[in-house]
């Protein structure tokens, strides 16, 4: 076969490969612009960061809420354990979202809340277009915001963790308020973690389930430290996820 026959060949293969869906599938994460800290209040007074994409505005924003595994160690014990959370934006960045993260939650679904409003006041941002994704109690955080703001398209629950067994931050807390919530939402589970902490997910599956809300839940066998990780393949499930998210009525 001609030289230019195969160069042409392998060049379509190797595009092939890198591309599917519109995912990247470049393990290597390209240069983003730095995250900006900011402010905000609502009903209290929070800090968080900002990570615009390359791509030109108006941009589609995540608000990522994030283990408090990375609270309790500090980030430098976090990155030695694998939870890189600079990586993890840096990949939603990629895909083409502004991301923001709120710092020093205390326990707080007004941190998530109050970050929805900030983003909405910003002309770059499509107000159409604000996913929220939460990890393990960033996860309980991020439904509780979502069921309080209805304006969010869609939002991701990966290891969803109890913060307390009764009250606001409970399931049985959350069945209480639940009834108004319409948001398409990913559920993804490790059934490899704790016990506790599968049930907690698959308990909150059956209360998706049972008041009919709008949900797409999937388990890996792994545990939930295998979602600290942004290569792996759960990303593409939260990318294709808010893609299609769109077509949902």
């Amino acid at each position: 076969m001609h030289f230019l026959t195969r160069f042409i060949l392998f060049f379509l293969l190797l595009m092939h490969t890198s591309v599917e869906s519109g995912y990247p599938r470049n393990k290597t994460l390209p240069y983003q612009p730095a995250a900006q800290p900011i402010q905000y209040s609502y009903l209290g007074n929070f800090q968080a960061t900002l990570s615009l994409p390359l791509s030109p505005p108006p941009y589609r924003a995540i608000i990522y809420s994030y283990d408090e595994f990375y609270e309790i160690a500090g980030v430098d014990k976090a990155i030695q354990q694998g939870y890189h959370l600079d990586n993890m934006i840096r990949t939603y960045q990629s895909l083409g979202y502004a991301v923001l993260v709120p710092q020093n939650r205390h326990h707080s679904h007004k941190s998530i809340q109050g970050a929805i409003q900030f983003l909405k006041n910003r002309k770059d941002i499509n107000n159409n277009q604000i996913y929220l994704v939460g990890i393990s109690e960033g996860a309980i955080l991020t439904l509780l915001a979502a069921i309080h703001e209805p304006s969010v398209r869609a939002i991701v629950l990966i290891a969803p963790k109890n913060i307390h067994d009764t009250g606001t931050f409970s399931l049985p807390g959350i069945e209480r308020i639940i009834e108004d919530f319409h948001t398409p939402t990913l559920l993804l589970v490790g059934n490899e973690s704790t016990n506790n902490d599968v049930m907690s997910a698959r308990n909150l599956r059956k209360l998706l389930t049972l008041n009919h809300r709008p949900h797409t839940y999937k388990e890996y066998y792994v545990n939930k430290r295998w979602f600290w990780n942004h290569r792996k393949k759960h990303i593409k499930e939260v990318y294709d996820f808010l893609n299609n998210s769109e077509n949902y009525p």
